[in-house]
């Protein structure tokens, strides 16, 4: 399978491209920096500055991109960083999708460190 993956140098998606190597899944990830991706995810991983150097289909799209939110304060400066590097980023990965002529089975995206699981019994207030 072949999977593209934003945020593919962050906490967690090294991790997954360590798991994915190791189940023989050929990756590609998009990076602000593609010249440090097979130094930071393996030297199979193929690291890409834009969407439209990626050629060969994509069966699986995760996007985990974003600039780190807990390291700086949340200056003007800041948060036009976090916006861009989430929104703005979603936004250029579903606009190639659709102009993309085969279309991966499956897109997952987050944007978070924390989980917020089944509440149970509890309800949100209101």
């Amino acid at each position: 399978m072949h999977i593209l993956l934003t945020g593919g140098t962050g906490l967690i998606g090294r991790q997954l491209c360590r798991h994915w190597l190791a189940q023989g899944h050929r990756l590609t990830v998009w990076s602000r920096r593609p010249e440090d991706v097979a130094k930071i995810c393996g030297a199979q991983v193929r690291g890409v500055a834009r969407l439209e150097e990626i050629a060969e289909p994509v069966d699986a799209v995760v996007n985990l991109a974003g600039a780190p939110i807990a390291d700086r304060p949340w200056s003007h400066k800041r948060k036009k960083l976090l916006w861009s590097s989430r929104i703005t980023l979603t936004e250029a990965l579903l606009a190639w999708l659709e102009r993309s002529e085969h279309k991966p089975g499956v897109l997952i995206s987050g944007s978070a460190v924390g989980w917020y699981g089944d509440g149970g019994a509890h309800r949100p207030p209101k």
